[in-house]
């Protein structure tokens, strides 16, 4: 489990995500059952202007941590979340994108952690 410590442009919370499921009863009336007692906080963190190395040593964390089914700690977390204290996090599977803006080559990455329940 390797620390995560790049500091992103801009960090986004997102709609907390809620476990329920949907069952009909016999009366064919929905029922809402929620399997978890707190939602799960998610982020989206956004690297607007990072050389190559950079993207590499983000993308090799991503790897390393096997895209969303290992968790690990995040140091570098802003103010507003959690007061700014380190949080154990994951990859959301599929979430992590990335684009070359510049012939330099520079690009722009994201992807989103949600805190690990």
């Amino acid at each position: 489990m390797a620390n995560f410590t790049a500091t992103a442009d801009i960090v986004t919370p997102l709609e907390p995500e809620f476990s329920v499921i949907q069952t009909q009863s016999e009366s064919s009336k929905k029922n809402f059952q929620l399997l978890g007692t707190t939602a799960t906080e998610r982020f989206h963190l956004l690297f607007k202007v990072r050389t190559s190395t950079e993207r590499n040593n983000i993308l090799s964390h991503y790897n390393g941590e096997y895209g969303g089914y290992a968790s690990f700690s995040w140091t570098t977390v802003p103010s507003f979340v959690k007061s700014g204290t380190s949080q154990t996090v994951r990859y959301v599977p599929g979430s992590y994108k990335e684009e070359m803006i510049s012939e330099v080559p520079l690009w722009r990455v994201e992807f989103i952690f949600e805190i690990a329940v």
